[in-house]
């Protein structure tokens, strides 16, 4: 074996792959910058998050029995905001005070703390009340101070709300993520695999126009795409409920309304990703190039689905629901919590439909520009 014409054509081979730009994209930017971004930038949030709030003094609220020196206590910490509520119960679920505790004059006295299992402030909140009661039983100053204190934490979240937000951003990952992989192959084929094998333009020649032959590809992708998610919705749903035991299904509850509502928005969402798809593959010169591609497109669908896993509060502004693929995980999440609120869901609604009214009119235009390559 002659290694010097090994090497030759080693060289020829890599300076062909550094030119091109598919390439330098594929093992350049995106292990650079796209993936860094993709890990890194929701946990950089949410790691700044957390140490805002290991330094923002917790807002608490403090009612009923005045224990001697137990309220003067919580004042002097430099950890503790003392504030009022007219309603503690639904200004704690709103995330606007961090901790409730209401002191009930029984033997042993009682400290029912209240607190959100949702926000990290509460949680934060809850361990520091703990710590101050602790130094307060332990203090010795007074008679009273002497007895321990029974300590009774109490979640303002129910189960069924718990439960749904933890199902509802996993199933909503599944439903989204299904439906984009489930597209990738047939829609990467159906354009750029039919230019490079001739056949679309064999296909361009009946009697046919283009917008039925685009509508038709847009339908074949979109079932395809469906019965991907639909196989992996049943095999998550098997290995759940038989290697996992079913764990918490039987707190979660949705009304027919909001099931229909969402089968209808994953529906939108299913041809909105179809078209992505299709776009890109109407954009490429070939079959190869089409899947390099693919890997844009899925970060331009999924990023928003990471961002979403770090937000876990019940109180969501309306703004939210405009950001598409976010407003499904979101919506998914309301459903199975507390239900689906009609406000959001138009919003959402709407934004899907003039997404896709936009991407539909550029696949014309790109499909064009692509056969006339």
């Amino acid at each position: 074996m002659n290694f010097k014409k090994v090497f030759a054509i080693y060289k020829k081979e890599i300076k062909d792959a550094l030119r091109n730009k598919r390439v330098l994209y594929s093992t350049i930017i995106v292990p650079l910058v796209v993936i860094p971004i993709f890990v890194g930038v929701p946990e950089a949030i949410q790691s700044k998050q957390q140490k805002k709030i290991e330094i923002t003094p917790s807002n608490v609220m403090i009612s009923g029995f005045r224990l001697p020196g137990f309220f003067e206590l919580f004042a002097k910490s430099k950890f503790i905001n003392l504030t009022m509520a007219k309603d503690p119960y639904k200004a704690l679920r709103e995330g606007k005070i961090d901790l409730y505790m209401r002191v009930v004059e029984k033997n042993p006295p009682t400290v029912e703390i209240y607190y959100n299992p949702l926000s990290n402030s509460s949680k934060k909140a809850l361990t520091r009340a703990k710590l101050i009661i602790e130094s307060y039983e332990n203090s010795g100053q007074g008679e009273i101070r002497m007895r321990k204190l029974k300590i009774i934490p109490k979640s303002v979240i129910t189960e069924r709300e718990l439960g749904g937000v933890v199902a509802g951003l996993v199933l909503g990952f599944l439903f989204i993520f299904g439906l984009i992989s489930g597209a990738i192959a047939p829609g990467v084929d159906t354009i750029a695999g039919e230019k490079e094998r001739k056949t679309l333009y064999v296909l361009l020649s009946l009697p046919v126009s283009k917008k039925e032959i685009i509508l038709g590809k847009i339908l074949n992708v979109s079932t395809i795409s469906l019965i991907t998610t639909v196989l992996m919705g049943v095999g998550f749903y098997i290995v759940y409920v038989i290697f996992l035991g079913g764990t918490g299904v039987g707190m979660l509850k949705v009304s027919g309304l909001d099931i229909l509502l969402l089968l209808l928005l994953l529906l939108i969402f299913m041809i909105i990703a179809s078209t992505i798809v299709l776009i890109a593959s109407a954009y490429a010169r070939s079959y190869r190039e089409a899947q390099n591609y693919m890997t844009p497109v899925i970060l331009l669908i999924v990023i928003p689905m990471v961002f979403v896993q770090s937000f876990t509060s019940l109180s969501v502004p309306d703004w939210y629901f405009y950001i598409p693929g976010f407003n499904f995980m979101i919506l998914m999440r309301e459903a199975l919590a507390t239900g689906i609120n009609f406000r959001h869901y138009e919003i959402s609604f709407i934004t899907l439909l003039i997404l896709l009214w936009v991407l539909y009119k550029l696949l014309f235009k790109v499909f064009d520009r692509g056969i006339a390559r």
